[in-house]
């Protein structure tokens, strides 16, 4: 899979992924690169044939091109290829609202305008579904906005601030880095802090419920939630391990997974469907599968 393939026949030399993500329904890659296109690549049913033991090069189905950098993408949690309605992604871009794309012919559908104090539009740093998929979260400076999906346009988000004002000590100061929302449907969701800090928040009520600091190495990068949601995974920037934390119980780490990640780029990992092998990448271009 090349990230110099696209519909539009866009080539650059030093082109590469910035992120990739299966789609819910496992029929296809949603991807981002730094030639500001977002690209689509169906999966062919050969892929998982055993027999099947030269790599398949994959050639994309659908290209946009972005105004400006791609800060984040994210799928429709419910989408089933079978069901064109549901087959739509959001994505962030700096300086342009967020918009929710078609997956099947390209076009906007519609657009949800993030604001700062001079009326300029912010690209979030991360953006993310729900787990039912009705409201979409934006993370920024000392602030999440949350959307409804059926209620695009201006004016029409609620934003909550991690920390009282600027100076506080309250709170949870930063740019918002990263989310994530608890698979067991309690109604919580982690939010990462460039400045080294992760909260848990209520969905209902978007209060502080825990705060976990303590962290070494730079930035949160990602967070993400056991399948039973009484862990939270987190990674960070310039820092060699991927933390595991006890948030029901004491909101301490258990242990620690090795992983080269000396680096300011964000390196994702992804748990099995079973939960029980984390996968991740590293600083050496080398995966791993980490049994828990």
């Amino acid at each position: 899979m090349s990230p110099n393939l696209s519909n539009r026949n866009k080539s650059h030399i030093n082109n590469f992924f910035k992120a990739c993500h299966w789609s819910p329904d496992g029929t296809c890659l949603l991807t981002s690169s730094e030639d500001r296109m977002i690209r689509l690549f169906d999966i062919p049913s050969s892929i998982y044939d055993p027999s099947t033991t030269e790599p398949v090069t994959l050639t994309p189905s659908l290209g946009i091109l972005e105004g400006e950098s791609i800060c984040d993408i994210a799928w429709f949690p419910s989408m089933n290829s079978q069901d064109p309605a549901t087959c739509c992604f959001l994505s962030s871009t700096r300086d342009h609202p967020v918009r929710l794309w078609d997956a099947t012919t390209g076009k906007v559908r519609a657009s949800y305008c993030v604001v700062d104090h001079q009326e300029r539009f912010i690209g979030p740093n991360v953006l993310k579904f729900n787990l039912d998929g009705t409201k979409i979260y934006c993370g920024y400076e000392n602030m999440i906005e949350i959307f409804d999906v059926h209620a695009p346009g201006n004016n029409t988000s609620t934003k909550h601030s991690t920390t009282p004002h600027r100076k506080s000590r309250k709170g949870q100061k930063g740019i918002i880095s990263c989310l994530d929302f608890n698979p067991d449907h309690s109604g919580m969701y982690a939010a990462g802090s460039y400045s080294q800090s992760i909260g848990i928040y209520d969905e209902r009520t978007n209060d502080l419920c825990l705060k976990l600091t303590g962290m070494k190495g730079g930035g949160i990068t990602q967070v993400k939630f056991s399948l039973d949601g009484n862990l939270l995974y987190s990674a960070s920037r310039q820092f060699n391990r991927i933390s595991c934390w006890d948030i029901r119980q004491s909101g301490n780490i258990l242990y620690e997974i090795d992983r080269k990640g000396k680096t300011n780029q964000r390196i994702t990992f992804d748990l099995d469907p079973t939960g029980s092998v984390l996968v991740t990448g590293d600083q050496v271009i080398k995966e791993k599968l980490i049994y828990l």
